[in-house]
């Protein structure tokens, strides 16, 4: 509702009141259920992020753990190759790799 129709609605007396006055409830009862509609919108966007986050952070601490023991390998391996094959260097590891 228009605030130009709601200031003719309050001059035209005791049913215009009445007429703003379920205008201003309108607005009150919109606002609310705006209101509950954020927070159940909220409330589905946050279980929706914690049921897609959760896998996730599991498969990154498997993926971490699964890389360590990697580099420990290669690093082992580096040394078996250090000992066996002492005439021939092992190829350089790439630089972001920390070995």
């Amino acid at each position: 509702m228009s605030s130009a129709l709601e200031w003719v609605a309050l001059a035209a007396g005791p049913s215009g009141l009445a007429f703003w006055g379920k205008g201003l409830l309108d607005r009150k009862h919109r606002k609310s259920e705006t209101q509950k509609v954020d927070a159940d919108a909220a409330k589905v966007f946050t279980e929706i992020a914690v049921g897609l986050v959760s896998p996730l952070e599991a498969r990154i601490i498997k993926l971490e753990k699964e890389s360590q023991a990697q580099l420990e390998y290669i690093r082992t391996l580096l040394q078996w190759i250090q000992v066996e094959v002492p005439h021939k260097a092992p190829p350089t590891p790439p630089f972001h790799i920390d070995l």
